[in-house]
């Protein structure tokens, strides 16, 4: 297991804050009724695969000893916030709408975070965007398995990844449901975690001109089929939506987490006065990500809150991430609390 260096810790950290940028971003462009802003919100989708390279490579470099203690650990991390999050939802939706906000069903659903198998989203719209939580619990699941196959010569390894990609494909032409979409990110996931590290070891401009001219032929091929992909059905759209929109995307993302961290290797000195804000972004990028969605669309929508745009914007970049503050404080507390009680 290699050991990450102080540029590229700090490179992941600005491409994990770039990412998330992107995210809000892109659900901000999603609720426009501005076509082209709307078009751009499903290119910068891409940043959802941006975590998940990162955490596969990530893990790749660390050696999992006890994977019981691990996962309980990974699952801590992962489901505190989101448990908060989503027992304040219910709390705000239900006195909002005057009923239970959820059906009793879901509570098993979100326990188990089965969310992006089974869609249970709260009344009024602010869990939509969580179904990116049960993928990386799945991502979790599998890395013990993938480290012991970290031995095996990379053919095989590359089997097992292009095994993952036709698996989600053929889900997703078989019953055409979005989750088949999002599975991409498994494949993304073990696909880093086999061969980021060398990968990165040599990585160069050479690497990112190469994986970039890629990613701009899938763009440019995603641009060019998705005309006709709206106005097709069938095994045309399907493959569109299941395959060549979620790889273009994946090619995306690859290209700018490269980028990412060679531009942040060379620039090293002269990004380095920015270190603090960036770190204290990385830190809270995850409860960023899990309560923004609700203060751009939804029961707490600030998108029009006054006429004037700006003021709108600044007030949900404010309420994201006063909010993730807080978020972020109390599940510190409560995992602290759990991880001493069993000590």
């Amino acid at each position: 297991m290699s050991k990450i260096g102080e540029k590229d810790s700090y490179a992941l950290s600005c491409v994990r804050v770039l990412a998330c940028i992107m995210i809000v971003v892109c659900h901000l462009f999603s609720a426009s009724a501005i076509p082209v802003l709307r078009a751009a919100a499903q290119m910068l989708n891409c940043a959802i695969y941006i975590f998940f390279f990162i955490s596969g490579y990530l893990f790749s470099t660390r050696c999992i000893e006890k994977p019981c203690s691990w996962l309980k650990n990974r699952w801590l991390r992962l489901a505190v916030p989101e448990y908060i999050y989503i027992i304040i939802a219910i709390i705000y939706c239900s006195v909002l709408t005057g009923a239970f906000a959820m059906p009793l069903k879901g509570f098993a659903v979100w326990l188990f975070n089965l969310q992006g198998f089974v869609p249970m989203g709260l009344q009024e719209g602010v869990t939509g965007h969580l179904w990116f939580l049960t993928f990386i619990a799945v991502c979790y699941l599998i890395t013990p398995l993938l480290q012991k196959l970290q031995s095996k010569k990379n053919f095989v390894k590359l089997m097992l990844v292009a095994a993952l990609v036709l698996l989600q494909s053929g889900l997703y032409l078989l019953f055409k449901q979005p989750c088949f979409q999002f599975m991409a990110g498994v494949a993304v996931y073990t696909g880093a975690y086999f061969f980021a590290e060398p990968l990165l070891r040599g990585l160069n401009w050479k690497t990112v001109l190469a994986v970039g001219a890629f990613a701009g032929g899938a763009g440019v091929l995603r641009l060019v089929l998705s005309k006709q992909a709206e106005a097709a059905d069938g095994i045309f759209a399907a493959v569109y939506d299941g395959a060549v929109a979620v790889y273009a995307n994946v090619l995306i993302a690859a290209f700018l987490t490269l980028a990412g961290i060679w531009i942040v290797r060379v620039a090293y000195r002269v990004l380095l006065p920015l270190q603090k804000p960036l770190l204290f972004l990385d830190k809270l990028s995850y409860e960023i990500y899990i309560v923004h969605y609700m203060f751009i669309q939804g029961a707490v929508s600030l998108l029009h809150s006054t006429r004037f745009m700006p003021i709108n914007l600044l007030l949900i970049l404010a309420a994201s991430l006063l909010y993730a503050i807080l978020l972020h404080w109390l599940s510190s507390k409560i995992m602290k609390s759990i991880k001493n009680l069993k000590a």
